[in-house]
Protein backbone atom coordinates (compact mmCIF):
# COMPACT_ATOMS: atom_id res chain seq x y z
CA UNK A 1 0.00 0.00 0.00
CA UNK A 2 1.42 3.21 -0.84
CA UNK A 3 2.31 5.90 1.79
CA UNK A 4 -0.79 8.48 2.73
CA UNK A 5 -1.60 11.18 5.00
CA UNK A 6 -4.01 12.86 6.06
CA UNK A 7 -7.57 11.90 8.11
CA UNK A 8 -9.74 11.00 4.97
CA UNK A 9 -11.30 8.37 5.42
CA UNK A 10 -11.53 5.06 2.56
CA UNK A 11 -14.88 5.53 0.77
CA UNK A 12 -15.24 1.43 1.10
CA UNK A 13 -15.48 1.78 4.86
CA UNK A 14 -18.95 3.06 4.86
CA UNK A 15 -20.91 4.97 6.89
CA UNK A 16 -19.78 3.82 10.47
CA UNK A 17 -16.04 4.73 10.43
CA UNK A 18 -17.04 8.09 8.96
CA UNK A 19 -19.21 8.49 11.98
CA UNK A 20 -17.13 7.31 14.60
CA UNK A 21 -14.29 9.85 13.12
CA UNK A 22 -16.55 12.68 13.56
CA UNK A 23 -17.92 11.40 17.14
CA UNK A 24 -13.71 11.80 18.07
CA UNK A 25 -13.10 15.30 16.23
CA UNK A 26 -16.06 16.76 18.05
CA UNK A 27 -14.84 15.31 21.70
CA UNK A 28 -11.54 16.95 21.18
CA UNK A 29 -10.58 20.40 22.42
CA UNK A 30 -7.78 22.25 22.07
CA UNK A 31 -5.72 19.88 24.07
CA UNK A 32 -7.49 16.97 23.29
CA UNK A 33 -10.54 14.80 24.47
CA UNK A 34 -12.13 13.43 27.49
CA UNK A 35 -11.49 9.38 27.52
CA UNK A 36 -13.27 6.76 30.55
CA UNK A 37 -9.98 4.30 31.48
CA UNK A 38 -8.93 1.67 34.21
CA UNK A 39 -6.00 3.38 35.95
CA UNK A 40 -3.69 1.81 38.49
CA UNK A 41 -2.85 4.59 41.05
CA UNK A 42 -1.46 2.73 44.01
CA UNK A 43 0.21 -0.55 44.17
CA UNK A 44 -1.87 -3.42 45.32
CA UNK A 45 -5.04 -1.31 45.68
CA UNK A 46 -8.21 -1.47 43.23
CA UNK A 47 -8.05 -0.24 39.78
CA UNK A 48 -10.32 2.82 39.67
CA UNK A 49 -12.44 3.43 36.46
CA UNK A 50 -11.99 7.51 36.07
CA UNK A 51 -12.55 10.11 33.32
CA UNK A 52 -9.03 11.29 31.69
CA UNK A 53 -7.72 13.49 29.17
CA UNK A 54 -6.19 12.11 26.30
CA UNK A 55 -4.35 14.95 23.66
CA UNK A 56 -4.23 14.52 20.10
CA UNK A 57 -1.85 12.54 18.53
CA UNK A 58 1.54 13.65 17.19
CA UNK A 59 4.18 13.21 14.52
CA UNK A 60 4.16 9.02 14.17
CA UNK A 61 1.06 8.96 16.21
CA UNK A 62 -2.82 7.98 16.43
CA UNK A 63 -5.93 7.61 17.81
CA UNK A 64 -7.59 4.34 18.27
CA UNK A 65 -11.18 3.72 19.05
CA UNK A 66 -10.85 0.71 21.56
CA UNK A 67 -12.93 -2.74 20.25
CA UNK A 68 -11.58 -5.25 22.59
CA UNK A 69 -9.01 -5.56 25.23
CA UNK A 70 -7.51 -8.58 26.80
CA UNK A 71 -7.00 -9.28 30.56
CA UNK A 72 -3.31 -10.50 30.92
CA UNK A 73 -1.77 -12.14 34.17
CA UNK A 74 0.94 -9.21 33.27
CA UNK A 75 -1.61 -6.57 34.53
CA UNK A 76 -2.33 -8.49 37.41
CA UNK A 77 1.80 -8.40 38.37
CA UNK A 78 1.48 -4.34 37.73
CA UNK A 79 -1.69 -4.39 39.81
CA UNK A 80 0.11 -6.14 42.78
CA UNK A 81 3.84 -4.88 42.46
CA UNK A 82 5.29 -8.13 41.19
CA UNK A 83 6.81 -6.07 38.25
CA UNK A 84 7.43 -2.71 38.01
CA UNK A 85 4.93 -0.28 36.83
CA UNK A 86 4.77 3.52 36.57
CA UNK A 87 2.30 4.55 38.49
CA UNK A 88 0.19 6.11 38.12
CA UNK A 89 -1.16 4.30 34.79
CA UNK A 90 -3.80 3.17 32.39
CA UNK A 91 -3.73 -0.14 32.36
CA UNK A 92 -4.01 -3.32 29.66
CA UNK A 93 -1.55 -4.44 26.66
CA UNK A 94 -3.68 -6.43 24.66
CA UNK A 95 -6.43 -4.42 22.45
CA UNK A 96 -7.60 -3.79 18.97
CA UNK A 97 -9.67 -1.29 17.49
CA UNK A 98 -10.26 1.27 15.00
CA UNK A 99 -8.01 3.91 14.06
CA UNK A 100 -10.40 7.08 13.97
CA UNK A 101 -7.46 10.06 13.77
CA UNK A 102 -3.89 10.20 12.80
CA UNK A 103 -1.23 12.45 13.59
CA UNK A 104 1.38 14.35 11.23
CA UNK A 105 4.34 11.36 9.19
CA UNK A 106 2.27 8.74 9.46
CA UNK A 107 2.16 6.63 6.67
CA UNK A 108 1.37 2.40 7.68
CA UNK A 109 -2.02 3.11 8.60
CA UNK A 110 -5.08 5.40 8.03
CA UNK A 111 -8.43 6.27 9.24
CA UNK A 112 -11.14 3.38 9.18
CA UNK A 113 -7.82 0.89 9.48
CA UNK A 114 -8.93 -2.09 11.82
CA UNK A 115 -5.49 -2.91 14.01
CA UNK A 116 -4.15 -4.74 16.68
CA UNK A 117 -1.98 -3.18 18.72
CA UNK A 118 1.87 -4.34 19.48
CA UNK A 119 3.16 -3.86 22.77
CA UNK A 120 6.77 -3.29 21.71
CA UNK A 121 6.85 -0.86 18.99
CA UNK A 122 10.06 -1.25 17.35
CA UNK A 123 11.98 0.70 15.46
CA UNK A 124 13.54 -0.92 12.80
CA UNK A 125 16.61 0.02 12.67
CA UNK A 126 18.60 -1.32 16.18
CA UNK A 127 20.55 -4.70 16.61
CA UNK A 128 18.08 -6.38 17.27
CA UNK A 129 15.72 -5.38 14.31
CA UNK A 130 18.14 -5.70 11.79
CA UNK A 131 18.00 -9.49 12.52
CA UNK A 132 14.12 -9.66 12.69
CA UNK A 133 14.06 -9.81 16.16
CA UNK A 134 12.21 -7.47 16.57
CA UNK A 135 10.23 -8.00 19.76
CA UNK A 136 13.89 -7.28 21.29
CA UNK A 137 13.96 -3.65 20.19
CA UNK A 138 16.28 -1.86 22.24
CA UNK A 139 14.26 1.21 20.94
CA UNK A 140 10.88 -0.21 22.17
CA UNK A 141 11.43 -2.13 25.38
CA UNK A 142 12.80 0.75 26.55
CA UNK A 143 10.24 3.09 25.99
CA UNK A 144 7.79 0.50 27.28
CA UNK A 145 8.85 0.79 30.49
CA UNK A 146 9.32 4.09 30.98
CA UNK A 147 5.56 4.80 30.59
CA UNK A 148 5.84 6.98 27.92
CA UNK A 149 5.59 7.29 24.15
CA UNK A 150 8.19 6.97 21.91
CA UNK A 151 8.95 10.73 21.98
CA UNK A 152 9.42 10.68 25.29
CA UNK A 153 6.21 12.37 26.99
CA UNK A 154 2.37 11.04 27.82
CA UNK A 155 -0.53 11.45 26.20
CA UNK A 156 -3.03 10.76 28.73
CA UNK A 157 -3.37 13.29 32.09
CA UNK A 158 -5.46 13.97 35.35
CA UNK A 159 -5.98 17.65 36.19
CA UNK A 160 -2.95 18.47 34.44
CA UNK A 161 -0.73 15.74 35.49
CA UNK A 162 0.22 12.66 33.46
CA UNK A 163 -0.85 9.41 33.61
CA UNK A 164 1.76 6.86 32.61
CA UNK A 165 0.91 4.32 29.52
CA UNK A 166 1.17 0.64 30.44
CA UNK A 167 3.53 -0.86 28.01
CA UNK A 168 3.22 2.11 25.30
CA UNK A 169 -0.84 1.11 24.48
CA UNK A 170 -2.83 1.22 27.87
CA UNK A 171 -5.84 -0.62 26.25
CA UNK A 172 -8.37 -0.28 29.10
CA UNK A 173 -9.96 2.35 27.66
CA UNK A 174 -12.41 3.31 25.03
CA UNK A 175 -9.77 5.36 23.16
CA UNK A 176 -6.11 5.74 23.36
CA UNK A 177 -3.16 7.43 21.54
CA UNK A 178 -0.47 5.06 20.47
CA UNK A 179 2.70 4.92 18.46
CA UNK A 180 1.84 3.92 14.87
CA UNK A 181 4.84 1.51 15.28
CA UNK A 182 2.67 -0.54 17.83
CA UNK A 183 -0.54 -1.11 15.11
CA UNK A 184 -1.01 -4.18 13.00
CA UNK A 185 -3.69 -3.73 10.40
CA UNK A 186 -5.89 -6.75 10.89
CA UNK A 187 -8.72 -7.49 7.69
CA UNK A 188 -12.54 -7.17 8.35
CA UNK A 189 -13.28 -10.75 8.96
CA UNK A 190 -11.22 -11.10 12.32
CA UNK A 191 -13.04 -9.86 15.64
CA UNK A 192 -11.41 -7.48 17.71
CA UNK A 193 -11.94 -9.69 20.93
CA UNK A 194 -9.81 -12.14 18.62
CA UNK A 195 -7.19 -9.70 17.39
CA UNK A 196 -6.69 -8.35 20.94
CA UNK A 197 -5.41 -11.82 21.94
CA UNK A 198 -2.79 -11.93 19.06
CA UNK A 199 -0.33 -8.85 20.84
CA UNK A 200 0.58 -10.98 24.01
CA UNK A 201 -1.34 -14.36 24.67
CA UNK A 202 -1.21 -15.76 21.17
CA UNK A 203 2.10 -14.50 20.17
CA UNK A 204 3.64 -15.94 23.29
CA UNK A 205 1.97 -19.22 23.48
CA UNK A 206 2.89 -19.70 18.78
CA UNK A 207 5.98 -18.12 19.15
CA UNK A 208 7.43 -20.24 22.15
CA UNK A 209 6.89 -23.06 19.58
CA UNK A 210 7.68 -21.89 16.35
CA UNK A 211 10.53 -20.19 17.19
CA UNK A 212 12.12 -21.15 20.72
CA UNK A 213 11.00 -24.83 20.88
CA UNK A 214 11.67 -24.80 17.11
CA UNK A 215 9.35 -27.50 16.64
CA UNK A 216 8.52 -29.29 13.05
CA UNK A 217 6.92 -32.06 11.37
CA UNK A 218 6.62 -35.05 13.57
CA UNK A 219 8.09 -33.98 16.63
CA UNK A 220 6.17 -34.99 20.00
CA UNK A 221 5.62 -31.91 22.44
CA UNK A 222 4.13 -32.08 25.96
CA UNK A 223 2.22 -28.28 27.10
CA UNK A 224 1.86 -27.98 30.30
CA UNK A 225 -1.31 -25.77 31.41
CA UNK A 226 -3.87 -25.09 29.17
CA UNK A 227 -4.56 -21.54 29.35
CA UNK A 228 -4.77 -19.08 26.83
CA UNK A 229 -0.91 -19.05 26.13
CA UNK A 230 -0.80 -23.14 26.74
CA UNK A 231 -3.83 -23.28 23.95
CA UNK A 232 -1.88 -21.12 21.69
CA UNK A 233 1.81 -23.13 22.24
CA UNK A 234 -0.58 -25.94 21.46
CA UNK A 235 -1.98 -24.13 18.03
CA UNK A 236 1.77 -22.93 17.18
CA UNK A 237 2.61 -26.76 17.56
CA UNK A 238 0.13 -27.97 15.30
CA UNK A 239 1.28 -25.37 12.67
CA UNK A 240 4.45 -26.16 12.85
CA UNK A 241 2.99 -30.23 11.80
CA UNK A 242 3.82 -32.04 15.18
Amino acid sequence: MPPHQGCADDSGRGAISEQRNLLASQRFGFLGMQIRAVTLNTVGEPVQVETLELAQPLSGEVLVAMGAAGICHSDQHAISGHHGAEIPCVLGHEGAGEVVAIGPAVERVRVGDRVALNWIPSCGNCFYCSRNQKHLCSEGLQRIWSGYLQDGTSRISRDGQPIMHYCGISTWADHMVVSEASCQRIPDAVPFEVAALIGCGVATGVGAAVHRAELSEGDSVAVVGAGGVGLSAIMGARMSGA
